[in-house]
Order: C-alpha cells, then structure tokens, then sequence
C-alpha cells in the first residue's frame, strides 16, 4: 500500500471540500484576526470622534483654545474704554507705517485736525459702538459709531456708514487691543479714520464710580 498516497487523500477529504493546510485554522502569533482588527479599527474611530468634539468645544472664536466663547467676549467688550493720549507726529507716523498715503492723512487733517495730541473713547453697547474723540484739549467730539456684531470666528465687524470695519480683539485685565482691521467698501478718509482709532493705540475701560 502507498502510505504517501493515503495520506494524499486523507488530506483532500471528500471530493468537492477545500484541500486541509496545517495550520490553517489558527491565528499565527503577532497577528490580528479579521474581526478583532475590525473592533480595532471601529473603537478607534469613535474616540477620535469624541476627542474632536471635545476640542471644539473648547476651542474659542478668537483663535485660541480655552478662552470665552462668543457670548461671553460679548459681554465683556461691553461699556467704555478710553485709548492713551495719542500725539499728533505719533498719530501720522502710525498711519505711514500701516501703509496709507500721506496726501490722504493730510486731506483728513483738514477736516479733523489734530493741533498737538488725541485721544479716542469707544463704548460698546449690545449691538452698538459710540465714538468720541477729544483733540488737543477740545470738548468731546462725537464722531459716528453704528451697529457692530461679533462673528462666529470671534472678530467684530462694525458697519461705519456702509464702510465695513472687521478686526480680532483682545480684552486681557481691562485693556482692550485690535489687530490691524481689515476694511471692506471704504474709501481713503475712511480707512485714515478707521485706522487711526482702532490701530494707534491700546485702550482702558472706564469704570463709573
């Protein structure tokens, strides 16, 4: 009798069933079997999931992570705030170096002249901001203002006569700081003046006794 033959055929089993290989039916050592890389793969997903929701939820319109959320930057911008007193050759070289043209800070020197120094005040109300300004020693100036929102993103958009102001703020121990604005549908006097009051200096709030 062929042994080797026997075996052959005690390997094959019945006509029409898969060829038996040794070792097929375990899974080798170091090795994830299908479904146990499927479980893998699915609990994975879902925490990244919640460790993604869980970092939106901190994550802050402002830029940062971990700071107010929109309401409550919101509600801190509320009330007063009063900038530094602003000389008029600080005033002028600030605008040069953010880039406007000296005919067009000259042009608004006409109308809105400065003889040695400025200062600007901005409140804030829900939706509005009011400005003032007081030069060189003059009784306050009321100089526009108009309807501001907070955007998602955290910046404030403020609507100055259908020239439209957008900036990011900071508020750190009652001192309010702009990065430079950004100006849509403005024209030069308008970006002078939006420059001049938002990016010139920093500002205090006022507390009413």
């Amino acid at each position: 009798m062929d042994i080797a033959q026997i075996e052959r055929a005690l390997r094959a089993g019945p006509p029409g069933e898969p060829l038996y290989v040794s070792g097929s039916f375990r899974t080798p050592k170091g090795r994830i079997s299908a479904s146990g890389l499927s479980v893998a793969l699915f609990g994975a997903i879902v925490l990244g999931i919640v460790i993604g929701s869980g970092v939106g939820e901190r994550t802050i319109p402002n830029g940062g992570v971990g700071g107010p959320a929109v309401p409550e930057a919101a509600a801190e911008l509320r009330g007063r705030w009063v900038s530094e007193e602003i000389s008029r050759e600080r005033w002028i070289n600030a605008l040069l170096q953010r880039g406007h043209d000296i005919d067009d800070i000259e042009a608004f020197l006409i109308h809105d002249p400065i003889e040695a120094s400025t200062r600007y005040e901005l409140t804030f109300t829900a939706d509005r901001i009011a400005i003032i300004e007081y030069a060189s020693g003059d009784p306050p100036d009321d100089i526009g203002g108009g309807p501001y929102a907070l955007l998602d993103d955290g910046r404030l958009r403020y609507d100055d006569r259908d020239c439209y102001v957008t900036a990011r703020f900071a508020i750190e121990s009652d001192r309010l700081t702009f990065q430079p604005i950004e100006t849509e549908s403005c024209g030069a006097d308008e970006r002078v003046a939006n420059d001049a009051i938002f990016n010139v200096s920093v500002f205090d709030r006022v507390v009413d006794p």
